[in-house]
C-alpha cells in the first residue's frame, strides 16, 4: 500500500477515535495475514508526527489501517462482538440487560460488504500484540446504532494517508 505518509502505531500520536471504517479487507500474504480497515474521513494524527506542520491535532485526508499477523496459519478468527438488545429496568433505570452476539471478524467483514454496515470507532486499547476495538455499528437500515468489541492479535500496526487536513482540528 502506498500513500504519501505512513507511521507505525503509537496511541500517543495516532487516534482512530470517532473514525468510521466502512470497509474491512482480509488477505493472506507470504508471511501471514493482513487486515486491512478503510476510514474514507481519515485519523487523527498529532502535531508530533513529520510533515504535519500545525501545533494541533487534526484529521486526514482518507486513510488505511493496516493490521499485520506474521503467522502464515493465522487466520482473522478472533472474536467480534455485537450487542443485539439493550434494556434498561428496574425502578430506577439503572439496571441494563444486554444481548450480544459473537461473530468471527471474516464474518463481520462480511456483513459490512453485504449490509453497508460501517464501524464507528470510539476506543482501541493495546497490549503487546492485542488489540481491543470498541464502538458501534451503523445500519442504513435501523435508527439506532450498536455497541459492538472486536478483539485480536496483530505484530504490527500501520496507518497511511496521503493528505492532512488543517481545516480539520480537534
Amino acid at each position: 500500500m502506498e500513500r504519501l505518509y505512513t507511521h507505525p502505531h503509537d496511541p500517543t500520536l495516532v487516534t482512530m477515535h470517532d473514525c468510521i471504517v466502512t470497509r474491512i479487507d482480509l488477505e493472506t500474504t507470504e508471511d501471514g495475514t493482513r487486515m486491512t480497515w478503510h476510514l474514507p474521513d481519515g485519523i487523527w494524527i498529532a502535531p508530533e508526527i513529520s510533515g504535519h506542520e500545525l501545533q494541533k491535532t487534526c484529521r486526514t485526508a482518507e486513510a488505511h489501517t493496516v493490521f499485520e499477523a506474521k503467522h502464515p496459519d493465522t487466520e482473522w478468527d478472533q472474536e467480534a462482538s455485537i450487542c443485539l438488545k439493550s434494556r434498561w429496568h428496574g425502578k430506577d433505570k439503572r439496571m441494563n440487560t444486554e444481548t450480544w452476539a459473537y461473530v468471527t471478524i471474516p464474518e463481520l467483514a462480511q456483513a459490512m460488504q453485504k449490509d453497508s454496515w460501517s464501524l464507528e470507532i470510539v476506543s482501541t486499547y493495546t497490549e503487546g500484540r492485542i488489540f481491543l476495538v470498541t464502538g458501534e455499528i451503523h445500519t442504513p437500515k435501523e435508527r439506532r446504532w450498536r455497541q459492538f468489541r472486536m478483539t485480536f492479535t496483530a505484530e504490527t500496526a500501520s496507518y497511511f494517508w496521503d493528505a492532512i487536513c488543517p481545516d480539520r482540528v480537534w
